[in-house]
């Protein structure tokens, strides 16, 4: 069967074409787009866990050099103002302000994220820890729309030709009436599309994983899982790196269906019928990348993001 599948109806070469996209796909350059989240990636080395007395030390000294320089801005205005200094010392006093732009983002950050694991606490009695929210919630958004299209659209192709290649050979009725035919033969092929879908997803889940390790780190694995506030509304307690154990295995069930869905389907209505299918369910994704948000709900993508219907609840405290 994988070898039907694979040579004489040259899924290899859609094989190597999606595993090519998702390496293509891959960005293992450190992407700190700013000071302020160079700053947060650092804090968050150093600190990642419960907030303790070193977390909290670090986080008022911020406080501390931020309030100088505000008060310092202020007595500047107001000399300004009363005359009492020159356009050149007030424009010099204005630039140092500033140029303290990046830590305000920076603190501003960490103080909402420390409001927000307090009220955690003090709501759910759940001991938050300080984690990189962009590295898990890069992980909850892992595989784009489009990404995610191209995905299906690869699995259906692979799927549809299982069956539909002994009817268009003519040999569907022979194989119905032969002593094996009717159960082993289906098994075979059905074990066939789990085995390749499997080993798509096994590569698409590592590659993305990989990604994040690279770029972000995955510092804070055991944390709660409403440590993340995206995620504040689950009531099961679990870690976050279990979390994501499920959060995968949940999205692997579903490509697994579509695959095993599509196989059969294909059985009933041609292999070219079931490919037109797909390409129709391609137009929702493709409009809505350009713009009509309407069609995110009509999206067969989203089906892989299982996450983002679920985020619809309101998940800040």
């Amino acid at each position: 069967e994988l070898y039907k599948i694979l040579i004489s109806q040259k899924g290899l070469i859609i094989l190597v074409v999606l595993v090519f996209l998702l390496i293509n796909n891959v960005d293992l350059k450190n992407v700190q787009w700013s000071a302020s989240q160079t700053l947060y990636y650092e804090f968050m080395d150093e600190h990642t866990g419960v907030p303790d007395k070193e977390s909290q030390k670090q986080i008022q000294k911020w406080r501390n050099m931020l309030s100088y320089a505000e008060n310092k801005y202020q007595e500047a205005q107001t000399l300004y103002a009363n005359g009492m200094m020159s356009i050149d010392e007030w424009i010099n006093r204005s630039m140092e302000y500033e140029s303290y732009g990046e830590d305000r983002m920076f603190l501003a950050q960490m103080e909402d994220q420390t409001d927000y694991l307090e009220r955690l606490e003090k709501k759910k009695d759940i001991s938050g820890w300080y984690v990189n929210l962009y590295s898990y919630y890069h992980l909850l958004e892992a595989g784009g729309t489009l990404q995610n299209m191209i995905f299906i659209f690869a699995i259906v192709v692979l799927s549809s030709g299982m069956f539909f290649y002994e009817k268009d050979k003519g040999m569907l009725e022979l194989m119905r009436t032969s002593t094996k035919g009717r159960a082993i033969t289906f098994k075979r092929k059905l074990k066939t599309v789990v085995l390749i879908t499997t080993l798509l997803y096994c590569i698409m889940v590592f590659l993305e994983v990989l990604e994040v390790a690279v770029v972000y780190g995955l510092n804070g694995l055991a944390a709660p899982v409403q440590s993340l506030p995206k995620l504040y509304f689950i009531e099961i307690p679990c870690s976050i790196g279990t979390f994501f154990v499920i959060f995968y295995l949940i999205k692997g069930m579903i490509i697994i269906s579509v695959a095993v869905f599509i196989s059969i389907l294909s059985m009933k209505i041609g292999q070219k019928a079931t490919v037109l299918i797909a390409l129709g369910l391609c137009v929702p994704v493709l409009l809505y990348q350009i713009g009509f948000e309407i069609f995110k709900y009509f999206s067969i993508s989203e089906i892989l993001s299982v996450i983002p219907f679920l985020l619809q609840v309101k998940s800040v405290v």
